[in-house]
């Protein structure tokens, strides 16, 4: 695969809250209260953009698809608009990018699905028809190309639709179109897959987002197709299901220090918390937010407490913080994270 440099371009984000947010503490549940503490709108992402002269003839907001932290306090975003990966650090300025007059590595078809670090800060995106796993630096500089096992495993092209990390920097995809998940060790190399061959009420159907629990590595995985989610632990053996009579649409979870399971579910406009066990514990949705409206989400992320979650309808990323208790200097600390 050719290197590829993707040029850093520097520029200041406007934050704003939009469709009428106030920055109000509300709740998901009877004991953990929520506050939106930012909106990064899409708008304004692209005026801050225009005004460095790096989008060339892009004149519709960013739209965020796909969300990943980074180890320096930022965000990567995969960026439906530009058909490419932005990121940014703490402040919210623009660091590097894809866009603009650089070559990306997502044609004028196609966009980024979803974006993904490693225990080492490195960049996974891929889109939503290519087969490979596209591998960069932390400077958005191309390093590699993974491609899952499907000759091997006599299986057509597949679909990407997820992928996570676990402790040890073990790395699972989830293939939609195949309906199983593979399982790469922290070198890149494929071993094993699983949700294929489990019993036919534990089988994958249309697999969507992946997330891994660093409490036990177990992986949970948006079982589209059944509308629920399904646990396994690292090595493929089923351990759960749960979500059946809430989920409609289950597109990506993720899952913080401290057991919560949120669920980004497009159709319901919300995202779902679960107990790692599978409880179900209450809801994320626009009007808990303070929002008179809440575009469908398509991805989440968890750092420090903070929920990220990406709203593509609304071309804006809202940050929620919860789970918040004193310290012993009287300061409020995230519990989780």
């Amino acid at each position: 695969m050719g290197m590829i440099a993707w040029v850093a371009v520097v520029g200041v984000l406007a934050v704003g809250c939009s469709g009428g947010a106030s920055l109000q503490t509300a709740t998901f549940d009877n004991n953990t209260p929520l506050t939106v503490i930012d909106v990064i709108d899409g708008e304004a992402m692209r005026a801050s953009f225009e005004g460095e002269g790096k989008l060339g003839d892009v004149s519709g907001p960013i739209r965020p698809v796909s969300i990943a932290p980074t180890r320096a306090n930022g965000l990567l975003i995969a960026d439906m608009e530009t058909r490419g990966i932005l990121r940014i650090d703490g402040t919210n300025t623009v660091m590097a990018s894809s866009v603009g007059p650089y070559v990306s590595r997502f044609n004028t078809r196609t966009a980024p699905r979803f974006v993904r670090t490693d225990l080492a800060g490195n960049v996974y995106a891929v889109d939503g028809t290519n087969e490979e796993i596209y591998v960069y630096d932390q400077d958005l500089v191309a390093i590699t190309n993974i491609t899952p096992p499907y000759r091997a495993l006599g299986l057509p092209q597949g679909q990407l639709t997820g992928l996570a990390f676990g402790g040890y920097g073990e790395m699972y995809v989830a293939d939609r179109l195949n309906s199983r998940v593979y399982r790469f060790d922290a070198s890149g190399v494929q071993i094993g897959d699983f949700g294929s061959e489990e019993a036919p009420w534990a089988r994958l159907n249309r697999p969507a987002g992946i997330a891994c629990d660093d409490y036990d590595g177990s992986v949970y995985v948006c079982d589209l197709g059944e509308r629920r989610i399904v646990a396994y632990d690292n090595t493929g053996a089923l351990l759960r299901t749960f979500g059946q009579a809430d989920l409609r649409e289950p597109v990506a979870v993720a899952i913080d220090r401290s057991g919560h399971v949120f669920v980004a579910d497009y159709s319901r406009r919300a995202i779902l918390v679960y107990s790692r066990e599978g409880e179900y514990l209450g809801l994320i949705d626009g009007p808990r937010l303070g929002f008179s409206e809440f575009g469908s989400p398509t991805d989440v992320a968890i750092r420090h407490g903070i929920l990220h979650i990406a709203d593509l309808d609304n071309q804006r990323i809202i940050k929620v913080r919860y789970a918040r208790q004193a310290d012993e200097s009287g300061n409020e600390e995230p519990t989780a994270e």
